[in-house]
């Protein structure tokens, strides 16, 4: 069982919600188009007003509770546009009914625009709202809590469902010494670059976060150990090869990582994350910029 699978496995409800959405938008404008169409159709039937007029204006109603703020309004506009020629159709073109008419789909169109508006509006907020309960604000990948609670997830699964996961905490030498010399500014600027490189040098399923301070911590999602360890040495290389600039001219930057891995009787990260913390202070004593297994 690889990465690949969990991405899927994981991903499978979202995009069902999404087909099931779009499906569910195309109904909706194809019945705002119908009904628009049928209620104009049978208002030109007719040599007298019958007052069917405003009832056009269900289009934009309908529009607001599923479609974009642009469509409901396009819906809004069209709706509006045919008591035009209802009005003159059916009775005098500025007869009092034709006036009401035509005022009820007005309002009731800006109003559906503006519920469309508000909704798009909170559906934005509601997930800007879960970004920053997700993400680190300094760097733009995982936080400590969001990489935990995936991270536990997986281990609470039996042994016999889920993929190999291996744990490496990874932390960035001598931040402190970048940071009294550069300045704070330049510290950041490294472990936002530092989080790029780690999300690049990892494979396609796993998963990276900031541990807090100047460690992150990433998730390896399936593969044997000879993988984590490529995985690791490709993180390493790209530190060596990778230029960080400051006021004081090029910076060199290299991380140390250590490595555990989660074993069949553990369901929850703790005791798996204190092995790969001790091996990264094994790293850190065998001079940096390596990687330790525990």
């Amino acid at each position: 069982m690889d990465s690949v699978w969990i991405k899927n496995d994981m991903t499978t409800e979202i995009d069902e919600f999404n087909r099931i959405s779009s499906r569910a938008k195309i109904a909706i404008v194809v019945l705002v188009v119908l009904w628009t169409a049928v209620v104009s159709l049978i208002d030109r039937s007719h040599n007298q007003p019958i007052a069917l007029t405003s009832l056009l204006a269900i289009g934009p109603v309908v529009s607001s509770l599923a479609l974009s703020t642009f469509l409901t309004g396009s819906s809004a506009l069209l709706s509006t546009l045919l008591t035009l020629p209802l009005g003159a159709g059916d009775y005098r073109f500025v007869s009092m009914q034709h006036l009401i008419d035509t005022s009820v789909v007005l309002v009731v169109g800006a109003l559906s625009v503006y519920i469309s508006y508000l909704r798009q509006k909170s559906a934005e907020l509601l997930v800007l709202s879960e970004q920053r309960a997700t993400r680190d604000s300094l760097t733009g990948i995982l936080n400590r809590r969001a990489v935990f609670a995936f991270g536990n997830h997986l281990a609470a699964l039996r042994s016999d469902d889920r993929p190999a996961l291996s744990i490496l905490m990874i932390d960035v030498d001598h931040l402190k010494e970048i940071n009294d010399d550069n300045g704070h500014q330049c510290g950041d600027q490294v472990l936002t670059e530092v989080s790029q490189i780690l999300s690049t040098a990892l494979r396609s399923g796993d998963v990276v976060g900031r541990y807090g301070g100047d460690e992150f911590l990433a998730l390896l999602i399936g593969g044997e150990p000879s993988e984590t360890d490529a995985v690791c040495e490709r993180v390493l290389s790209e530190m060596r090869n990778s230029k960080f600039s400051s006021s004081q001219g090029e910076l060199h930057v290299s991380v140390s990582i250590g490595i555990s891995q989660l074993s069949p009787s553990e369901n929850d990260l703790g005791d798996v994350l204190a092995r790969a913390d001790h091996a990264l202070y094994e790293s850190k004593r065998r001079g940096r910029a390596t990687s330790t297994r525990a």
